[in-house]
């Protein structure tokens, strides 16, 4: 069992969509590729330690980050075809993952912050992989983000 909750993807769904200006489908992954999952987002609480991690490829960082600001789909599409993420779609993506935290609050475990974002494996602290290999559990989903694509997300607890 796990230290902190693994969300469920209709609680994912529902919180993309309360922060995006787009429509959001949020489903169960049957696969997911682990070398396409290129953003990695880890949660730790005050002492640095890591109870959860969020992987995304370059699709759902792109367009989650794109339709916070309504940033245009093409542009998101461009970004993730040349396999980056970076200026205003990155600043924005930040937020959209840092807001993503609320997805493993329980009232009666240290409260988790959003410590580091990575693309690509530049700037990932060497905390993270041996945390992702500890894993207690694991949620993959496909996410749709309306008008502009879809990728897949990764949710993992420590």
């Amino acid at each position: 069992m796990s230290k902190y909750p693994l969300p469920e993807s209709d609680q994912i769904k529902t919180l993309l969509h309360s922060i995006l200006a787009s429509p959001v489908e949020v489903k169960d992954a049957s696969s997911i590729d682990a070398s396409s999952l290129q953003v990695a987002a880890a949660y730790a609480t005050d002492d640095g330690d890591i109870g959860a991690v969020c992987l995304c490829d370059l699709g759902a960082a792109n367009y989650l980050g794109a339709a916070l600001t309504l940033i245009p789909p093409a542009v998101a599409g461009e970004n993730a075809k040349a396999g980056r993420v970076d200026g205003p779609i990155l600043e924005n993506l930040h937020e959209v993952l840092n807001i993503c935290v609320s997805l493993f609050a329980s009232p009666h475990l240290p409260r988790l912050f959003l410590r580091d974002v990575a693309v690509s494996g530049r700037d990932l602290p060497e905390d993270v992989p041996r945390a992702l290999q500890e894993a207690s559990g694991r949620l993959d989903v496909d996410v749709e983000v309306g008008r502009y694509g879809s990728g897949q997300m990764r949710f993992v607890v420590t």
